[in-house]
């Protein structure tokens, strides 16, 4: 802690020299770029004595501002060091290409020119390091990066290769000299383009300042090959602006602070995104193209495609497995049947469409002796067999399912009680059918519960519940059949709702003795008193016994 106090003071003062530097570069690119073009205007030829002048000023200054940076921000120092190292490669090869420009035309290649093809190693190295955050991606998060990154390569080479191969006239070795630096800004721009899809940039601003800044420097090297002069160096002040651009704009995202705390992170690429990039490519390899500009289009149209073809299998294995898995969430592992979750959907889609609804709901009798007298692999014969022959005992439009347990469950596309009754008996009767395990016969028993769907049923839930109460007052009965009675229903709604009311009746004193009396019938004199209570509910009125003591006796 005593430490992090010390280095406090430190990191201020980095914050603050830094915001003093920051500016700087853009006020000596855009003085330099003024007294420039005004020098040209007097003097009716290029300076580039100036521009020697001002890039000898502009460049090392962005080299203080990220030298400020490697000190504010001591964990990143050795991905700033590689930017820092890439900037002033640049930076040396530019200066040198000017200075010899100052005295003749500078022949192309110059000497310096491999520093500018060493300056975008240090580039490359430092996006692919200083991410804010590394992480694993799945197979499909690859290709649709490299769909992406696929289409947007064959829209610039549209755009690019064709533009620059006609008016240079050159094809080869100088084509290729011409389009490396503005492919390879573009390729840039598409790494920046893919980490922010890959999830690992989460700054959008840096990572938007960071893509600009590559098709800045693209554009300023377009210029150059798109001159039709690929033998000496000819800039003019627009490409000297757009580089200045590129380059402030590249160290002012690289200097921005780290986030503390993390901004959401952006969605991965969807599919008109894809389509795009995929027809894009299709585009590329129908139109008739010089052959001698094939060999730059067509390769990564060709991988753009193949890549949307192992997207596409992706997503249809991806597409099977999740019906696999969504049949495996709705299906018994035992008995092969539907479970509860599909008896709720089936449910919840009836009561959607209003279409008519019944529900059976069968439990098993005396299931629990079977487990404990011949253990459970004979009660899950016995189960996969009740759930064979419920499905024969129905029609081929019923949908029968496994609850848990020993409780089973059918749905019927009627509301007809008869009908209903007698399917629920011929279900009885099928299972009443003897079963031989180890030797010894079984005649598997259940009850059955009915209910049909109300009007005012919003989801399964209240189905499955009358259902139950159904099934629970057929055990009780020993018919083994009910139709579900809300006069008998001890636990709806309403039944739980008065079981609350009677015990503050009885504080509230609602509760009447009433007394009757009992005559002779001989001598017609009073013999005794009955003694009746009632319930003088306050919205109800006088309740009598037979309404709420079943409620009584719960409560």
């Amino acid at each position: 802690m005593v430490r992090n106090r010390n280095l406090a003071p430190v990191l201020s003062r980095g914050a603050a020299a830094q915001a003093v530097v920051a500016p700087l570069p853009w006020a000596v690119l855009i003085l330099g770029l003024l007294i420039n073009q005004i020098a040209q205007s007097v003097a009716h030829h290029k300076t580039p004595a100036i521009l020697l002048t001002s890039l000898s000023i502009f460049f090392p200054l962005l080299l203080l501002q990220l030298a400020l940076a490697m000190g504010r921000f001591p964990a990143r120092r050795a991905t700033l060091l590689l930017l820092l190292a890439a900037i002033a490669s640049w930076a040396l090869g530019s200066i040198s290409v000017n200075a010899v420009r100052v005295d003749a035309e500078a022949q192309f290649p110059a000497r310096g020119e491999w520093l500018f093809l060493v300056s975008y190693l240090g580039m490359v190295g430092y996006l692919l390091l200083d991410v804010d955050r590394r992480q694993s991606r799945p197979a499909r998060g690859w290709l649709d990066i490299v769909i992406i990154c696929g289409g947007t390569a064959c829209l610039a080479s549209l755009l690019l290769v064709t533009p620059i191969r006609l008016a240079s006239g050159q094809d080869g070795v100088p084509l290729l000299l011409a389009l490396i630096y503005p492919l390879a800004d573009t390729m840039l721009a598409l790494v920046v383009l893919g980490q922010s899809l890959l999830q690992t940039r989460i700054d959008r601003r840096k990572s938007w300042m960071m893509g600009t800044a590559f098709l800045l420097l693209a554009c300023a090297d377009s210029g150059f090959a798109l001159q039709g002069s690929a033998s000496t160096y000819d800039f003019g002040n627009l490409s000297y602006a757009l580089w200045g651009t590129g380059f402030a704009l590249l160290v002012a995202a690289a200097c921005r602070p780290e986030q503390s705390v993390m901004r959401a992170v952006p969605k991965a690429a969807g599919t008109p995104l894809l389509v795009g990039a995929g027809l894009v490519a299709l585009a590329v390899l129908t139109i008739r193209t010089d052959h001698t500009l094939a060999n730059y289009i067509l390769p990564p149209a060709v991988l753009t495609l193949a890549t949307v073809a192992a997207r596409l299998g992706l997503a249809l294995r991806d597409a099977n497995r999740a019906n696999e898995a969504f049949a495996l969430s709705h299906t018994d592992d035992l008995t092969k049947l539907p479970n509860r979750r599909a008896v709720r959907a089936w449910l919840s889609d009836g009561l959607a469409d209003r279409q008519p609804l019944a529900l059976m709901l069968l439990d098993l009798d005396g299931f629990k002796e079977i487990n404990d007298s011949l253990g459970h692999r004979a009660g899950d014969t016995v189960l996969t067999m009740v759930g064979v022959r419920m499905r024969e005992a129905v029609d081929q439009h019923a949908r029968v399912a496994r609850l848990g347990g020993d409780e089973f469950a059918i749905i019927l596309d009627t509301t007809d009680e008869i009908e209903l009754m007698e399917t629920a008996h011929g279900v009885l009767r099928e299972l009443a059918k003897p079963i031989v395990i180890e030797e010894i016969e079984i005649s598997p028993s259940g009850s059955i519960g009915v209910t049909v769907a109300l009007a005012g049923d919003k989801d399964g839930s209240e189905v499955l519940r009358r259902a139950d109460v159904a099934m629970y007052q057929a055990k009780k009965s020993g018919l083994g059949v009910a139709l579900y009675d809300a006069q008998q229903d001890e636990f709806s709604r309403s039944r739980l709702q008065l079981a609350e009311e009677l015990r503050r009746a009885i504080a509230d004193g609602q509760i009447e003795v009433w007394y009757q009396p009992q005559l002779d019938a001989a001598t017609m004199q009073v013999s005794g008193l009955e003694a009746l209570v009632r319930w003088r509910h306050p919205t109800q009125g006088v309740i009598s016994p037979v309404s709420f003591l079943p409620a009584a006796r719960r409560a």
